[in-house]
């Protein structure tokens, strides 16, 4: 499946990463992105609009966390196409559905659209 989104020198680069983070970084990393997604599905949930600075913080905490493993944002327009095309079938290995991650996501992307409008140093909300 990465073979259809990943050229094959971002599949180097991934590796790379990987090997580079380490085994227990990677572990930790695994455990962050799971407390990620937690808080990420409460504020999808409680309703938490995207302007607000906690789903700003989420989503920069998400995307800092992904920089770890992606960096270029080639490897990240890969991986977010895998994800949107391939939700259902990834999600099955996951303790969350399809529908919960894909709301995630939308979520995260509206903060990004957010953090984006919102002027230099300021806290929409």
């Amino acid at each position: 499946m990465f073979e259809n989104y990943f050229t094959e020198d971002q599949r180097r680069e991934l590796d790379a990463r990987r090997a580079q983070l380490g085994q227990e970084a990677m572990e930790e990393s695994r455990n962050e992105w799971v407390v990620l997604v937690e808080e990420g599905l409460r504020q999808v949930d409680g309703g938490v609009p995207a302007a607000r600075p906690e789903a700003r913080d989420l989503m920069r905490r998400w995307d800092e966390l992904g920089s770890r493993f992606h960096s270029s944002e080639g490897t990240k327009a890969a991986a977010r196409t895998l994800w949107s095309e391939n939700s259902a079938e990834l999600s099955q290995a996951l303790p969350w559905t399809a529908d919960q991650l894909q709301a995630l996501m939308a979520h995260l992307q509206e903060a990004r659209g957010a953090a984006q409008d919102a002027p230099a140093g300021g806290n929409a909300g």
